[in-house]
């Protein structure tokens, strides 16, 4: 074989090996990388929402609150009577009880005496102040104030003649009112009936 065909047959046949090695590297070539995407959020599923809990009451119960604001019951007046040795005596008797569970809220009672001078004496639950003392106003008269004298289980008393004016205007009048304060220096007012006070008071005379 000629030697320039053999030279030429040699160079066709290296580029085409070259050609082919380049074809080959060029498929084999990595493909670059795409971008990274983030996975979308998935919507919160009915139920998953997440709240504070809330707090959790604690207290006694029911706050403290004014008579004026207490359910409470006020019957007639009526009259009670006892046997002293030989001596009848008879009393005309209000009291105001709640209506939840009757404890005493105040109370009133008069009593005519042998000195045939009447007398009265306003009973109060334990738990008053005893130095603001009481005050007793019936209808829009101007209240009269008393001293707290002493305090026993059954509650705190006020003993005190029951005069000509404030009688007359028991007598009379639509309602008493008895003003007190509470340990804790909380105005207490109490509102009794006088519907029934002349009879009473009228019997316990005869």
């Amino acid at each position: 074989m000629d030697a320039n065909v053999l030279r030429r047959t040699l160079g066709i046949a290296a580029a085409i090996a070259i050609g082919g090695t380049l074809a080959l590297h060029a498929q084999e070539r990595p493909k670059p990388a795409g971008k990274a995407v983030a996975p979308q959020a998935q919507p919160a599923t009915q139920g998953s929402k997440t709240t504070s809990p809330q707090p959790e009451a604690h207290g006694s119960g029911t706050p403290e609150q004014t008579t004026s604001s207490l359910s409470t019951i006020g019957g007639n007046w009526r009259v009670e009577c006892s046997t002293e040795g030989q001596v009848l005596d008879c009393l005309a008797v209000q009291r105001v009880v709640t209506r939840e569970n009757q404890q005493l809220v105040a109370g009133l009672t008069v009593r005519l005496p042998a000195a045939n001078k009447p007398v009265m004496m306003v009973q109060m639950p334990l738990g008053v102040l005893i130095t603001e003392g009481v005050e007793l106003s019936i209808d829009d008269n101007k209240s009269e104030r008393f001293n707290i004298q002493t305090c026993n289980q059954q509650g705190c008393f006020v003993g005190a003649p029951l005069t000509e004016g404030l009688l007359a205007s028991m007598r009379s009048g639509k309602q008493l009112r008895i003003v007190f304060k509470s340990a804790n220096a909380q105005s207490v007012t109490v509102t009794l009936p006088l519907a029934g006070f002349a009879l009473a008071y009228d019997k316990i005379k005869s």
